[in-house]
Formats: C-alpha cells, sequence, structure tokens
C-alpha cells in the first residue's frame, strides 16, 4: 500500500513541476522576445569551439566596459549643474543626483543599473539599488513623487520646505529641526519599527502646518527634509532641492546635503 502512495505522489510531483515548468518558460518568452538555448522548445544549445567562445568572452567584457562608461554619462549630472553649485560642492556631505522616473512604460530610460537610476543613497553617493537607498523618485498614472523606506524594516519620512535655495538649509530650520529631534527606534523591537514605518505611509504627522509622510510630490524648484532610517546601516537627515528635470529623458538632477547622521539603528 505504501509503495502504491509513494507512486501516485511522485506521478502527482511531476505533473506539478512540469505544469509549473511550463508556466515559467511561458512567461520568460512573453517578457523576452529573444532566441534563448535555456527554453525547452528552442533549438539545441549554440554550437561554439573554444576560440570562439574565448573571443565572445572577451568582446562581451569589452562591451560591458563600454557600456559602462556610456551609463555613467548618462547618470552623472551635466557639467552646467555641476558649474552652477561649484561653491555649494564643495562641502564633503553635499553633492548632486541624477535619479530617473521608476516607470516601466517609460521607454526613455536606458539606464541598466540595478533599480533603473530611480533611487539614491546618499552616504555613499549610488544609484544602485540593493546597497541601502534613501529616495526613489517614481511615477504611477503620471503623478511623480519621492519615497522614502523600501525593504525590511527600513523607513523614513519627508516634506516640502517651498521653493527654498538649498544652500540657504540648515538645522536651525524649523521644519528640518522637527526631522532631526525624532527620536531614534535604536533599540527598539521590530514590531514597533512596523508600527512607525506604518505611520509614516498612512496618515503622517502635520507639525507646524508642515505634512511629514513616506511619500510627497515632485515639484521642480522644491526643497525637501528627509529622514532615512536604515536598520542596521545607518540614520540620516538629508535635504535636497530638485534643480531641473530633462524633458528628454524626464530624469531629474537634485542638489543634496546631509544634516545630521546618528548612531547606526539596530531592532531588538
Amino acid at each position: 500500500m505504501k509503495k502504491y502512495l509513494y507512486v501516485l505522489f511522485g506521478a502527482f510531483f511531476s505533473m506539478v513541476m512540469a505544469s509549473c515548468g511550463n508556466s515559467s518558460d511561458s512567461n520568460v518568452k512573453k517578457n523576452y522576445d529573444i532566441p534563448s538555448p535555456f527554453l525547452k522548445d528552442s533549438p539545441a544549445p549554440y554550437s561554439v569551439s573554444d576560440d570562439e567562445r574565448n573571443k565572445a568572452v572577451d568582446e562581451l567584457v569589452e562591451l560591458r566596459k563600454k557600456i559602462a562608461v556610456l551609463e555613467g554619462k548618462i547618470i552623472a549630472p551635466a557639467k552646467e549643474d555641476i558649474d552652477k553649485y561649484a561653491d555649494f560642492l564643495k562641502d564633503s556631505n553635499t553633492g548632486l543626483a541624477r535619479l530617473f522616473p521608476n516607470d516601466s512604460h517609460n521607454e526613455k530610460k536606458p539606464i541598466l543599473v540595478n533599480g533603473g537610476g530611480s533611487y539614491y543613497q546618499f552616504k555613499d553617493k549610488t544609484n544602485e539599488y540593493g546597497l541601502g537607498s534613501d529616495v526613489q523618485y517614481s511615477k504611477t498614472n503620471n503623478k511623480p513623487e519621492f519615497s522614502v523606506g523600501f525593504s525590511g524594516l527600513d523607513f523614513g519620512f519627508m516634506a516640502q520646505l517651498g521653493k527654498i535655495d538649498i544652500r540657504d538649509l540648515n538645522e536651525k530650520v524649523t521644519s528640518i529641526s522637527y526631522a532631526i529631534e525624532y527620536n531614534s527606534l535604536n533599540n527598539k523591537p521590530d514590531y514597533i519599527w512596523k508600527a512607525e514605518r506604518n505611520k509614516w505611509a498612512n496618515s503622517g504627522v502635520r507639525n507646524n502646518g508642515i505634512l511629514y509622510k513616506e511619500r510627497t510630490s515632485v515639484v521642480v524648484g522644491m526643497s525637501y527634509v528627509l529622514r532615512s532610517i536604515a536598520e542596521n546601516r545607518y540614520d540620516a537627515v538629508v535635504v535636497f532641492q530638485v534643480v531641473r528635470i530633462d524633458p528628454k529623458d524626464e530624469s531629474i538632477v537634485i542638489a543634496w546635503k546631509i544634516i545630521n547622521e546618528f548612531e547606526k539603528p539596530i531592532a531588538k
């Protein structure tokens, strides 16, 4: 009897796996309409000699180097932006960054970096998603937004400060002081972190007429304050201003400054 049950279970498992395999292949073909030796119903794997393969490897390495150079030029702020903020950029805690809208329908976005250039982390000055990100530029239903808090227990809040030159923003500005004085969750249980994240994602907090939330709209010329809290990595207050938008690909350039950094926050 046991043997019979094992046979039935094996047959059922094979059917489930076959079904999953077919579904997976179908999705791959739908999303990537290119020939591949890894799909079941594709031609046999490409037949190449060792010399041809080694040559292909070398060519691909060189091609990726060229792509990295081109991508660096596309994602970098323009020289005109750098010249305009030359004095501001002398401070090591400042910088300029370009972000692309996180919009799957935007065919003008050529960036291959993880996250598509839609994210930015101020501490390490990187657009690479997966290394910890402080802000995302997204566009849903033609509505451009900034957001903070993307994985695990990470969360934060931000607020619009008005069209104030970023050079004039510092810790003495009342709306920025609020972000600085927010109590850290260091050594607090993870359920408190989750509750706090939900608060900023939903109602947020209004203080002195200014709304602090997880999301806010993108406005050219607008300055913002951001508190970004990444569990077991960093906790910082940053101000930034949208310098301009590039009509060619809808990317934006922001000027930013780290106002304050706190002890690395850890959840219990």
